[in-house]
């Protein structure tokens, strides 16, 4: 059986050559024809390469997506085998992936390591919404629950390719590659999978002797999100992409392109996963065209930005961005706590919102227990906007005015947050709004006699019937549902927790 290896180059000096003796070193007994395309090189990279190798120079610089497609045009091999011109295959690697690509209707990725002898290598990565988009977030640990593509060394059946149709043809040089080809084999439910028996690298160069306009990653930016999210473009990405790149008629011309019709076409042809279930699935966010902004008690809108404001300057001190991007052994005990203990059977396969959320790690330690969904709201905007850049699924709200419909969550978490409002009960109704009947809040406070003044605090419970007795006052609560207790964390402090539940 046949193998193609295809990289595209441009400007890779030494590294190509070096990237295709490592690959002939790996390949052991397979039949491997060796493609590269050259993109416009003039350092002379792809010059005096072995015989065996065959060189397409493209006639314009075309980019990385588009160099693919071109040598896959050449390619006569049963498996496709996609490689950086800067890359490294210890002993046995090819084989061992395309074996798995030969038997599994999948496309198949190494765990990568960035430079030889890195400490840190990654099992592919994940898709997230972040402050730039969509991105890809490096999985440093295990695979994701869908990878997405990151490395830039994949093998696939040639049939897999073909009815994905390649890589999609992308306006700009570089940029959004990887997620593009995720993207179709994603809604064509076809698999990611990563093989961890061995580690590649991805040798990345220090410098490149060619630039790439700011135009060519805003282009593909805007390209990508049109294309993949047409119905939430407009209300979710398109702020994100103004705000990084700005807007300039050239980033949306090729929105009337042929190509860019031709690939919505595909992409319908093969669908098989919606947006929605991208959202729900990837993202563990809710869809934005489902999510509304219901406010009760006959609020009006224009109250809300006075109010807001007030709270978030008194507040801001309180939450800062990067506070818990590690480890933090409270929140983390506290949702192992609601984990064990509710009675349903814990977070999976749950909607779970997480209120005054900071910088997301909540929601990350509700992702790691796979519910259906989470989502978190953060009063401060800096804290939520950090947050929402390391992939968590964070969006700026106020517990009183929570942007959500009503019955819409089956597990509302508040934890370490309730305390700072200046209006508890009014947070509380809204939590119980929010939840589905039968669904269950969880509240956690510090345990103190007195509200904290220092830490802006305006409620304190000095045990857990003091908690429990406030929290049944409001009219939603099941009266005999409270289940909780008093429990001292590993700094030596005291805390309460509390679970109580909507009537049905």
């Amino acid at each position: 059986m046949l193998v193609s290896w295809i990289t595209p180059a441009c400007q890779q000096g030494d590294e190509l050559r070096e990237t295709i003796a490592s690959a002939k070193a790996a390949q052991g007994s397979l039949d491997v024809e060796y493609i590269v395309v050259d993109d416009q090189s003039t350092d002379g990279c792809c010059h005096g390469l072995d015989k065996d190798v065959t060189v397409i120079r493209s006639e314009h610089r075309e980019g990385v997506s588009a160099s693919r497609r071109l040598g896959y045009h050449f390619a006569q091999g049963d498996i496709i085998f996609w490689s950086d011109p800067h890359c490294r295959f210890p002993k046995g690697s090819m084989e061992l992936l395309v074996e798995r690509a030969i038997k599994e209707d999948a496309i198949i990725e190494p765990r990568i390591q960035s430079h030889p002898g890195h400490h840190q290598e990654r099992f592919g990565g994940v898709l997230k919404a972040g402050e730039r988009g969509l991105m890809v977030m490096r999985q440093m640990r295990h695979a994701a629950r869908f990878p997405c593509l990151d490395g830039t060394i994949y093998v696939m059946k040639r049939s897999i390719y073909e009815n994905l149709g390649g890589w999609p043809k992308l306006p700009g040089i570089w940029s959004c590659s990887e997620q593009s080809l995720s993207m179709m084999s994603y809604y064509a439910g076809v698999p990611i999978r990563v093989d961890d028996k061995y580690i590649c690298t991805h040798k990345y160069k220090k410098s490149f002797s060619f630039s790439i306009s700011r135009s060519d990653p805003a282009m593909n930016g805007y390209y990508f999100h049109k294309m993949f999210f047409p119905r939430t473009f407009e209300c979710m990405w398109l702020p994100l992409l103004k705000k990084k790149w700005g807007m300039r008629p050239i980033y949306v011309a090729s929105f009337e392109s042929s190509d860019f019709k031709e690939q919505a076409a595909l992409l319908e042809s093969i669908r098989v996963k919606t947006e929605e279930d991208f959202f729900s699935e990837v993202l563990r966010m809710p869809f934005p065209d489902s999510v509304k902004f219901t406010l009760p008690n006959g609020v009006s809108m224009a109250e809300i930005p006075k109010t807001e404001s007030q709270y978030i300057k008194q507040q801001a001190p309180r939450s800062k961005a990067k506070e818990y991007t590690g480890p933090h052994h409270r929140i983390w005990a506290s949702i192992k706590w609601l984990n064990d203990i509710h009675p349903g059977g814990g977070i999976k396969d749950r909607r779970v919102l997480d209120v005054g959320t900071r910088d997301g790690y909540g929601t990350y330690q509700i992702s790691i227990r796979k519910p259906k969904l989470v989502m978190g709201i953060e009063l401060i905007p800096d804290s939520a906007n950090f947050g929402a850049s390391l992939g968590r699924p964070v969006v700026q709200g106020d517990m009183r005015y929570i942007n959500s419909s009503d019955n819409s969550w089956d597990i509302v978490t508040c934890l370490h947050a309730i305390e700072h409002c200046p209006d508890p009960k009014k947070a509380i109704k809204e939590m119980m709004r929010v939840l589905k009947p039968g669904g269950w809040l969880f509240i956690v406070v510090p345990k103190e006699s007195k509200p904290t003044g220092y830490a802006h605090h305006y409620i304190a419970f000095n045990r857990y019937r003091s908690l429990r007795d406030y929290v049944l006052q409001e009219p939603m609560v099941k009266k005999d549902s409270a289940i909780g207790k008093s429990s001292k964390t590993k700094d030596g402090k005291w805390e309460i927790r509390l679970m109580v539940q909507k009537i049905v």
